[in-house]
């Protein structure tokens, strides 16, 4: 299992990308091009504009589904310790970051 803060590099990478509502595409062509490096087999922009990333094969499917568009206005993305400030941290950056790295970790199984 890797180690190397990468999570922490998926979350500030996706808050640092401004992505209100309707502008989100700088964010998501950073996404898909963030799941390729961490080793998933497909990761591309669907009809819709959504980042779509796969990992793995076999009969069983799992979804994991998330937001990357926040509310309008830039905030200042800095850490103080361990706490990462900046809009979407929360809300949703910061779950869907976790479902990018845990699949690439079970990907790597």
């Amino acid at each position: 299992m890797k180690n190397d803060h990468s999570s922490d590099e998926t979350l500030i990478g996706l808050v640092q990308r401004y992505s209100p509502s309707g502008q989100e595409r700088n964010a998501v062509t950073w996404l898909v091009e963030r799941m390729s490096s961490l080793g998933f087999s497909q990761s591309y922009i669907d009809q819709a504009g959504n980042a779509i990333g796969i990992i793995g094969k076999g009969p069983r499917q799992i979804v994991l589904l998330g937001h990357i568009d926040t509310v309008p206005g830039e905030l200042p993305v800095h850490l103080e310790g361990d706490l990462l400030y900046g809009r979407g941290t929360v809300d949703a950056k910061g779950p869907l970051a976790c479902f990018v790295e845990a699949a690439a970790v079970s990907g790597e199984k």
